[in-house]
């Protein structure tokens, strides 16, 4: 059977018992477009005359985000639940970008979740990261225009493919920027964007461009005018298989995601999982002998290389003692 939801189709499948046994729908997502959300039913038994599934499945664009085991089931239990007024009248918050002069021609651009860094070549632009969206993508491309009014973004490099840090890409693609980013990233991001977009028609939907690419294994190097900037797959990442930072020699900068992220004063710890980024990347660091003086992360703020040195190096010496 079939029905819609508004804008949405939903398909869902009955077997011979009259029981639901899958489920699918489709949801815009800015890197997966008309991305199919599927959800199966299995197992069902009986609760005190309920029917009702012991198994629930749900993928989303191929991947499981959803796998739960149901051991009870209790019908018409009073609920009271009631909704915050300020939730039922949220609203996405309008897309801010601040930005801050951290060097000759280099500005870290904040204002929400996600940060980007803008660089300046002698006739074009260099921007580091388009996360979350269109209109994030749209923001800050708007700030490099007050910035620099006159020169192009030519290329936008891109850190690592997990959604939020991939999600404005294509608004770069549709502008005619060329995307630098570790091999493994192009074929996902073909393939992704093959994907019909009928329910939310983002720029490159509107105005398709074949992308452009450069792919690097390890290393690459972009160097022109004086100015050099580096990007390094950090080798044994736990976040990802194919994360990337970016070095500016001169002015002794690092940009990365995830790996370390400053936090707030009295923060809650990260956990061992984020903890353990962060010492990976340290070691990296040390090892490769970068000079680093300024951290410029893709989350949180600007801050001094020893803060990193100070998050990583009870774990460094705790490692080291094991």
């Amino acid at each position: 059977m079939s029905f819609m939801d508004g804008r949405l189709k939903v398909n869902g499948t009955i077997d011979n018992q009259g029981l639901v046994t899958r489920t699918e729908t489709w949801l815009p997502n800015p890197v997966l477009g008309d991305m199919l959300v599927e959800t199966t039913y299995s197992g069902y038994k009986d609760f005190n005359g309920v029917k009702f599934p012991t198994m629930i499945v749900q993928k989303q664009g191929g991947y499981p985000i959803l796998d739960l085991a149901v051991t009870d089931v209790r019908a018409n239990v009073d609920l009271a639940l009631t909704v915050p007024d300020a939730v039922r009248s949220a609203k996405a918050p309008p897309v801010t970008v601040t930005s801050q002069k951290i060097a000759d021609g280099v500005w870290f651009l904040a204002g929400g979740t996600h940060n980007s860094v803008l660089v300046e070549y002698p006739n074009y632009l260099v921007m580091i990261e388009s996360p979350l969206n269109d209109a994030r993508a749209m923001g800050i491309m708007g700030e490099a225009k007050k910035l620099v009014p006159d020169k192009p973004i030519k290329y936008l490099i891109n850190t690592h493919n997990h959604f939020d840090h991939a999600g404005g890409i294509r608004a770069f693609v549709a502008q005619g920027a060329t995307i630098i980013t570790q091999e493994m990233n192009k074929p996902f991001y073909e393939r992704a964007w093959k994907a019909p977009r009928t329910l939310d028609a983002d720029r490159l939907a509107q105005n398709p461009k074949k992308a452009t690419f450069i792919t690097f294994k390890d290393k690459y190097v972009l160097t022109d005018g004086g100015r050099s900037l580096e990007m390094y797959r950090i080798d044994g990442d736990n976040h990802n298989s194919g994360m990337v930072m970016v070095y500016l020699p001169k002015e002794k900068i690092l940009v990365e995601a995830d790996d370390f992220t400053p936090a707030a004063p009295n923060a809650p710890s990260t956990g061992p999982r984020a903890h353990a980024g962060t010492v990976n990347l340290y070691e990296d660091l040390q090892r490769m002998k970068l000079d680093v003086v300024t951290i410029a992360p893709l989350h949180g703020f600007v801050v001094p290389f020893s803060e990193m040195q100070k998050a990583a190096t009870p774990q460094v010496s705790s490692l080291s003692q094991n």
